[in-house]
């Protein structure tokens, strides 16, 4: 049982496999999460991995032919404004350079794809 709660103060493998590979999207959310959370450290693990594992279950999810879903749950949840403009080409390097709520990102995504496929 004591591992479970130490497991929560402790970044998981997503967030750790983007502080190594894409360092400049961990330095942002990890930037957001403490805004977000100030002091709360734990608080702060937590918005880092539930960010990541967002990031990380987006790649994998993400369809060339859901391009325009992708591109405006970026504009509606992006904080960063130079990525208004659509982005023509999504790889997991292009994706990495883009300011967004991961997290909401996805959410958005997932809402939209499964509505496109409902009709």
């Amino acid at each position: 049982m004591l591992f479970c709660g130490l497991a929560s103060f402790q970044l998981d493998s997503n967030a750790n496999a983007i502080k190594s590979i894409y360092e400049s999207l961990y330095s942002d959310i990890k930037e957001k999460a403490t805004d977000k959370w100030e002091t709360d450290h734990q608080m702060v693990v937590y918005e880092i991995n539930i960010q990541s594992q967002a990031f990380s279950d987006l790649t994998r999810k993400y369809e060339s032919k859901y391009l325009q879903i992708l591109n405006a749950a970026i504009k509606k949840w992006g904080t960063d404004k130079r990525h208004n403009n659509d982005v023509m080409k999504i790889d997991n390097w292009s994706m990495s350079k883009i300011h967004a709520d991961w997290q909401m990102v996805l959410y958005e995504y997932n809402n939209q794809t499964l509505a496109a496929n409902s009709y």
